[in-house]
């Protein structure tokens, strides 16, 4: 039976390439391959502020996306894979507003305090009044990345019901009481439970692996300050980034 076609292949791919890129560069830092991991660093930079504070580490480098970036990402594309298979089902537009509304409220304050706090010199003063940390930054941003998927899917990949899912479906419904997946909305939650326990466990390989930059507990959940200096971006990765060399630094293209 085809399972993809060719549309479902490009996409797919587009997201996995973005969920494992960030995580394969500090990992590339970590072994020498510095050459290949700065490109990276370098391309997602362009796309994320890359807050080493804001940011997953392993093996003392920061993942190349924010905690925030990375939960939206891996929340879009676990949503895509469930949608694919029939397992979780399309959301209307207007169900957009309970998935926008945390994502909007924590990095909306958090983006107004930090502008705020900057002076003309971009130096941060101040930023007190709110500071989100990365757990929030990840699940609001898994919680986004999850209903876009699954009002966009529709209209991009092809939802089939395989005979396997059906399988692991009749098994639940025999083991489990039907009223914990009997909608879609209950198989978000679901979901969501199943992207922390994710994000738990990168937190714990994060602290197994590091030495020097470590979480702040079991789930980096206290708030970290930022640098004093708005320009310094990628401290714990490759091209770090100051007011000298710009946010993006493209002397590592050389």
């Amino acid at each position: 039976m085809k399972i993809f076609n060719k549309v479902d292949f490009w996409y797919f791919l587009f997201l996995f390439l973005l969920v494992t890129l960030p995580i394969i560069a500090p990992i590339l830092s970590a072994i020498g391959l510095h050459i290949i991991s700065e490109k990276i660093y370098l391309i997602f930079s362009l796309f994320c502020h890359q807050f080493d504070t804001r940011s997953i580490h392993i093996f003392d480098y920061q993942y190349a996306w924010c905690a925030r970036d990375f939960g939206i990402w891996l929340g879009l594309s676990i949503g895509s894979v469930l949608y694919k298979i029939g397992i979780l089902k399309k959301v209307k537009i207007w169900h957009l507003v309970l998935f926008i509304t945390p994502i909007a409220l924590d990095g909306g304050i958090q983006t107004i305090t930090t502008l705020e706090a900057i002076n003309p010199f971009g130096i941060i003063q101040g930023d007190n009044f709110y500071v989100s940390n990365n757990l929030f930054r990840f699940l609001t941003g898994s919680f986004f990345g999850l209903g876009v998927s699954l009002f966009i899917a529709q209209n991009i990949i092809e939802s089939r019901h395989y005979r396997f899912i059906k399988k692991i479906k009749a098994k639940a419904k025999n083991k489990l009481p039907n009223w914990i997946f009997n909608t879609n909305w209950k198989r978000i939650i679901i979901t969501m439970v199943g992207l922390l326990i994710v994000y738990f466990l990168l937190i714990q390989i994060w602290n197994l692996s590091s030495h020097e930059y470590k979480p702040t507990n079991a789930l980096d959940s206290i708030p970290k300050v930022q640098h004093d200096y708005f320009f310094i971006r990628r401290a714990h990765g490759e091209c770090p980034a100051d007011k000298e060399s710009g946010l993006f630094n493209f002397e590592c293209l050389l």
